[in-house]
């Protein structure tokens, strides 16, 4: 066959015990490495399944907190009256609301700006040291039509920290003064 029959005893034991040590060895080795590749392969799984966990729970309580503030300022009387209030000039009508939206606790972190636009397009914003790009006139269109907020395009500082920009219309439905 392999001209076993030719060698010597002592030859057919080194060859036997070579291709023995050999064989399960290699076994071994592959065993191994399945057993391991399946276990990396297993924790890397769940470490990502729980990051995307983490990230999504997040998320989850920044929008909620966001929409939060949205029902909080939607639900400020003192709002409406001052954007209404037909004496008081436009510094006036941005110091006022400045002083209204920081006696309501707005977490910094959360939110960047507040922007507030009247009728007559005059925008009032919370952070005075914070430039918003107006929006155009489509997407003004489509948070007027929207019943819910609206959530713009993500946009970068000058730092290049991202914002998640999230608009709601509203109509004022207070009662008509005389």
């Amino acid at each position: 066959m392999l001209g076993l029959g030719k060698m010597k005893i002592n030859a057919r034991i080194f060859w036997l015990l070579l291709f023995c040590l050999l064989f399960s060895s290699i076994s071994m080795f592959q065993a191994s490495r399945i057993a391991t590749q399946r276990i990396v392969e297993d924790f890397t799984y769940n470490y990502v399944k729980m990051n995307q966990e983490n990230i999504e729970s997040s998320l989850d309580v920044l929008i909620n907190q966001a929409n939060m503030l949205s029902v909080r300022l939607l639900s400020q009387n003192g709002i409406y009256n001052v954007v209404d209030d037909g004496t008081l000039g436009k510094d006036e009508k941005a110091d006022k609301l400045r002083s209204l939206m920081s006696d309501m606790g707005i977490d910094d972190k959360l939110v960047g700006d507040i922007v507030i636009v009247d009728d007559n397009e005059n925008a009032y914003n919370y952070e005075s040291r914070t430039v918003v790009d107006r929006p155009d006139r489509s997407y003004i269109a489509e948070i007027e039509r929207s019943k819910t907020p609206v959530w713009g395009k993500t946009k970068r500082d000058a730092n290049g920290n991202a914002t998640f920009c999230s608009e709601e219309g509203t109509r004022t439905f207070l009662p008509a003064k005389n």
